[in-house]
């Protein structure tokens, strides 16, 4: 009945004026060609010139027809030059087109004049032809039961018939990805990257891997190729998680089409390991080394589209290699932290005042090499990035500073690379470092090292690979004893204000840091405060920061963001919801997969060795 619609708005004038036929050449209508892919729509624009002789034109009908087969119409809007909030508009999708009707103005208030070109409507279409192909679209008057025609009226009801004889063409032009065949692999870096599927091929051959997906075969659909280089030895961990993408991941050692059909080291499925969807595939990537990513489908069809990469280094496992039997202490690619202990500034400040410091040790540039009477003397470069957090009446003031660590010098005991597993006695010798001309600091400086007069020993563990003996899990741990001492700058906050302060924290590199997830306040519970601590810290300045990241990344993706407050509170409150990932919310563990989130400054659960 839908498509009576304009027999009945023309039957009101029809008996007050005689039918007003105009020459066609009065009025056309014309499809546009358009191009699209399975990721991107064709947009097809159906057009109208009306002569400058002709009348206006207040309504009309149309029909347009194409292959079910070669084209998928997924939505028609009203054009840009019709006039907004027609009295009747309806759009029927049917198989094989579309068709629509409108009126402008029941009363004739709103009119398309002569003399104009108009875009009535744009209809978008999904081609699901081959790339290259072609598919007509055309005017027809055979859709809808009964059939709807292509018709144009006046306000007086007058029928004209327009030249609708075009044809428009609808072709599928999407281009490969340019990392689409493994000879063209787009370099990878650890953090985020795009990447697209939309009309990629397969080029790598099948994957012996238990998939954990629905998918038919072991094949990777629809691949796309990345090289990894690390600079460092790490664990790495290979994710799609929040690309809304049903995808497999493949890693191979060595890059180039030969390392596609090389040794495997890493594969997942959808799910995976994941569960918000996506892939994560985990591996030891080794410095110097090259490293072969292959994304993809598990069925060609099921997840067209574009996504985000990402690869994050453990930072809670530190490993190094020995190059001809001797290591490069300290480790080049690992963070020393403070595992349960913030520094703190108090002397200088008023009653009841501090300003707490989490600091990070990193960056280690070694300088020289020389045997010394405590075994190895180590001379190197590094910088500690400070994250300030007043407290009192210095509340609300927060700063993140680095400096710079000139020639800093540490003594390692004899090391055997041949033992499994030893642990041998270190001692920090001299560390010192000052920054100037800070707005807020007209000096800060740190020091440490039994040299300085700050004693401050330490212990490191190696643990031998059991697949590579050249490879070591690192567990060092330093009791540094350091000063502060500042000097607040001119018209900061801290004007007036200077200070020495003397004190002592653990610093520790390679310890897997233990946490309860969902604990984003530390106080070793699961509860309504957690959320509130974290939403407090996401969105109201000043307040503390989160001393544990991991502990508050409730859904486990990597980021600490609002989604985390919402699974919490969905986890206390909504019955049936599931608790937060591992290691859970009621027990100590560490984090079954990486991220990039940093180490926990404060912690309610002891650290695992």
């Amino acid at each position: 009945m839908k498509n009576h619609w304009l027999s009945f708005a023309l039957v009101v004038t029809c008996c007050l004026l005689p039918n007003l036929s105009v020459a066609q050449s009065d009025y056309t209508l014309t499809l546009s060609d358009a191009a699209g892919s399975e990721c991107s729509d064709a947009v097809v624009s159906v057009d109208l010139v009306i002569a400058p002789s002709a009348l206006a034109v207040n309504a009309w009908s149309l029909g347009v027809c194409s292959s079910a087969a070669a084209l998928d119409v997924n939505a028609v809007e009203l054009g840009a030059d019709v006039p907004p909030g027609p009295d009747f508009e309806q759009v029927n999708l049917l198989a094989g087109g579309w068709t629509t009707g409108v009126v402008l103005s029941f009363l004739g208030l709103t009119q398309l004049p002569p003399g104009g070109s108009y875009q009535l409507h744009a209809a978008s279409y999904t081609p699901l032809g081959t790339i290259g192909s072609s598919s007509a679209v055309s005017f027809c008057d055979t859709l809808g039961s009964p059939a709807v025609e292509t018709v144009l009226s006046d306000f007086l009801g007058g029928s004209q018939y327009a030249d609708s004889s075009d044809v428009g063409l609808v072709t599928s032009v999407s281009p490969a990805p340019v990392n689409d065949n493994c000879q063209n692999a787009l370099a990878a870096t650890v953090g985020l990257q795009t990447f697209t599927l939309c009309s990629a091929t397969t080029d790598g051959q099948p994957v012996v891997c238990s998939f954990d997906d629905a998918g038919p075969d072991d094949q990777i659909h629809q691949d796309v190729w990345y090289c990894f280089s690390p600079s460092c030895t790490n664990p790495v961990t290979v994710s799609t998680v929040g690309s809304g993408l049903e995808t497999r991941i493949a890693v191979y050692a060595g890059c180039g089409c030969a390392g596609a059909t090389g040794q495997l080291l890493a594969c997942a499925g959808n799910s995976t390991g994941s569960p918000t969807g996506g892939s994560i595939a985990s591996f030891t990537a080794q410095a110097g080394e090259s490293y072969m990513i292959r994304v993809g489908t598990a069925t060609g069809t099921s997840a067209t589209g574009e996504g985000v990469l990402r690869l994050s280094r453990d930072v809670s496992t530190c490993l190094v290699s020995s190059v001809g039997g001797v290591l490069q202490l300290p480790p080049v690619c690992c963070d020393y932290v403070g595992i349960a202990q913030l520094h703190t500034i108090v002397d200088g400040l008023p009653p009841g005042t501090t300003l707490q410091i989490a600091a990070r040790h990193q960056r280690f540039l070694i300088i020289d090499t020389v045997p010394s009477p405590c075994g190895t003397m180590e001379t190197f470069d590094s910088t500690v990035v400070l994250e300030i957090t007043g407290t009192g009446t210095l509340a609300g003031f927060e700063r993140t500073l680095e400096i710079d660590l000139p020639n800093g010098q540490v003594c390692t005991g004899e090391i055997d690379t041949d033992l499994p597993i030893q642990t041998v006695n270190t001692e920090m010798l001299n560390l010192f470092g000052i920054l100037n001309d800070d707005p807020d600091f007209e000096m800060l400086s740190v020091c440490a090292g039994t040299d300085l007069g700050y004693d401050s020993p330490g212990q490191l563990t190696l643990v031998q690979d059991d697949m590579d003996p050249t490879v070591f899990e690192l567990i060092s741990e330093f009791d540094i004893n350091y000063c502060i001492e500042f000097a607040g700058a001119a018209g900061g906050v801290l004007d007036g204000l200077s200070g020495s302060t003397v004190g002592g924290a653990v610093m520790s590199s390679g310890s897997m840091q233990s946490f309860r997830r969902g604990d984003a306040n530390g106080d070793g519970s699961f509860d309504v405060a957690d959320p509130v601590f974290l939403l407090n810290f996401l969105f109201v300045p000043g307040s503390p920061p989160l001393g544990c990241p991991d502990a508050a990344d409730v859904n486990d993706d990597g980021s600490n963001n609002i989604a985390d407050g919402v699974t919490a509170l969905s986890a206390l409150f909504i019955p049936g919801q599931p608790g937060p990932p591992a290691p859970g919310s009621t027990t100590c563990g560490t984090d079954p997969t990486f991220d990039d989130l940093g180490p926990c400054e404060q912690l309610s659960c002891p650290p695992t060795p």
